[in-house]
């Protein structure tokens, strides 16, 4: 398989794929999005959490459906974990800076939702837009807290 892969990416079509992935690190909005940025994007359809699972770095798409309560709060560097599970159930897109301090304002969302796993977190780098774009989307009976 490895040497499969080697071969492709030496064609031209191999090569196109390697370039499209360079260019991708910019961030580029989500089809029909009403709010995007580097770790989140909320569409019509779903909260899509991006670079959800480790390694391959993939996005979660979480329903609106399907959320029960939505916590807020500004990003600390103590306590906090990169990416995976922490010590109260909640599994964390990957965000290697979480755990460091930061010269611009960012903030944690907490997800508690209907299906497995149930308690998933994520980085959002603008949270009133975040909040806006998400307040008409939300069921009715999802809980909505947090501190600025």
């Amino acid at each position: 398989m490895a040497t499969e892969m080697r071969c492709f990416l030496q064609t031209a079509q191999g090569r196109a794929v390697m370039e499209e992935q360079r260019k991708r690190k910019t961030i580029l909005p989500d089809p029909g999005s009403i709010y995007f940025d580097f770790f989140c994007s909320v569409t019509p359809g779903c909260l899509r959490v991006k670079q959800f699972f480790y390694p391959s770095k993939l996005p979660l798409a979480v329903p609106w459906e399907n959320i029960k309560k939505l916590y807020y709060y500004g990003q600390k560097a103590e306590g906090e974990v990169s990416i995976g599970y922490d010590k109260e159930g909640v599994w964390w897109a990957s965000d290697e800076f979480r755990v460091k301090k930061r010269q611009i304002i960012v903030h944690n969302v907490r997800i508690e939702r209907n299906v497995e796993p149930s308690r998933i977190g994520f980085t959002v780098h603008h949270i009133v837009p975040f909040l806006e774009a998400c307040r008409m989307l939300l069921p009715f009976e999802c809980h909505v807290s947090g501190e600025f």
